[in-house]
């Protein structure tokens, strides 16, 4: 599992997605895509329709797109938001002093071949 410690982002409300979108790929970009593709493509992990393991760039965005969703969550509801596809965790929690601690990572769990 590759992992990034809490990174504490300054996003209100009023934060445009714009602003919050470089926030994140800021936190995003701590995450070794090479390695992770690396993984994949040795233990012949694909993607739901695709039968090819993603590119890098793939990666980095599927990261970035999850990290967004729990942190405009958490922004929106004032509560933590989490979620996991496609290997990557996404976690988004507020501080009490009204920041958002964001951690992302990458995972490789145990999982039945579905036919």
């Amino acid at each position: 599992m590759q992992k990034l410690s809490i990174n504490k982002l300054s996003i209100t409300k009023d934060t445009s997605p714009t602003e919050i979108k470089l926030a994140v790929i800021k936190v995003v970009s701590g995450l070794d895509f090479h390695s992770i593709r690396e993984t994949m493509i040795a233990l012949n992990w694909t993607w739901q329709f695709d039968p090819r393991p993603p590119e890098q760039a793939e990666l980095f965005e599927a990261a970035t797109e999850r990290c967004i969703y729990v942190v405009t969550e958490c922004v929106k509801t004032g509560k933590r938001s989490k979620v996991s596809s496609g290997g990557f965790t996404a976690d988004a929690e507020m501080f009490l002093e009204g920041d958002i601690g964001l951690s992302v990572w990458f995972e490789v769990t145990e999982c039945g071949n579905y036919l």
